[in-house]
């Protein structure tokens, strides 16, 4: 049926792709679907341009997806050589977002070989590439902690330790959240706006690690100016322990998320609920869902609001996030 209902299309309208994306207005509006997982639409065997076939024209695979807002919509391609052209994964992340456009076969590619989609991967592009920035935080807290240790044969190991690690590590979330909500999405054009906004505008599936200057500089300003110049040094190296704990784990945990890893096992449903909640800020609304090591706070704040209410309010204002991807998704 989909074979014959392709063939009685016009020349110049080929293949039926798929892309995530919500519609602009209610007269461009075709047939969405809400789905558990990201299809993929692979094109098979086109040879004669008067002709395609399609040995499979849907191939849902299992790759992690926004489980409540991924929204596919049909587009159409335009007429190209496609003699040699075999086996095309159609992903929705480098399909322009309009639905009236043709798209060139062109335009298409496949998925970013340099994207982990294990964890094995992950984990050495993590800490083994670009300038090491993660590796060498590492090193910093392993040094923090030998530090502090040393200085217990003169300052004993106590509970303000404890105390003040775990209110460093509270501090992150909050620090976390409001940077990224109030700072990075802040309605003033300022240059780490803009540096942000180009992280947005990527395909959501990329490498995202920040540099090791960047790493070191924050860790290293932190622990004088929020520890140190006002707490005694074991306590500020507990203090800084606990806050560069908190600081890698969102690194590791932002860099992660924009991978095609797929979590498994005990605590997959954390890191799924992060995801999630990481992607609708990206592809929905980038207004809301601020928070990150702890999807909790966008409650908190109220910044969790109902997917559905969100993309109706995106609709009757016709909203254009400017934060959506290569072609700035209008939702």
């Amino acid at each position: 049926m989909l074979s014959l209902f392709l063939l009685s299309l016009p020349r110049q309208q080929k293949v039926l792709g798929f892309q995530t994306g919500t519609p602009t207005t209610r007269s461009t509006q075709k047939e969405w679907l809400h789905v558990d997982q990201r299809p993929t639409l692979s094109v098979r065997h086109l040879r004669d341009p008067d002709r395609v076939s399609t040995r499979k024209a849907m191939n849902c695979s299992n790759n992690i997806g926004l489980r409540e807002s991924a929204l596919y919509q049909s587009v159409t391609i335009q007429d190209e050589d496609t003699t040699k052209i075999q086996n095309i994964v159609v992903q929705d992340s480098v399909l322009p977002s309009s639905s009236t456009a043709p798209i060139a076969l062109s335009t298409l590619a496949a998925p970013s070989a340099s994207v982990p989609t294990t964890m094995s991967d992950a984990l050495r592009l993590f800490f083994l590439s670009g300038d090491f920035g993660p590796t060498v935080i590492l090193l910093m807290l392993l040094g923090i902690t030998h530090w502090r240790v040393q200085l217990a044969t003169t300052t004993a190991l106590s509970s303000m330790d404890v105390a003040f690690f775990c209110a460093s590590v509270v501090f992150w979330w909050f620090q976390e959240y409001f940077l990224h909500s109030k700072v990075l999405h802040s309605k003033v054009d300022w240059i780490g706006k803009d540096i942000h906004q180009g992280h947005h505008n990527k395909e959501y599936y990329h490498v995202s690690v920040d540099p090791a200057i960047l790493l070191v500089g924050w860790m290293t300003i932190a622990h004088f100016l929020l520890f140190r110049w006002w707490l005694p040094l074991p306590l500020a190296l507990s203090a800084n322990l606990g806050y560069s704990v908190a600081g890698l784990f969102y690194e590791w945990a932002h860099y992660i998320v924009h991978t095609k890893v797929r979590f498994r096992g005990w605590g997959s449903r954390f890191w799924i609920q992060m995801r999630d909640n990481h992607m609708r800020h990206h592809r929905i609304n980038s207004d809301y869902w601020y928070a990150f090591s702890m999807p909790w706070m966008d409650d908190l704040f109220h910044s969790n609001p109902n997917v559905q209410d969100v993309r109706r309010s995106n609709t009757r204002l016709n909203h254009t996030s400017v934060h959506e991807g290569p072609s700035q998704i209008k939702l």
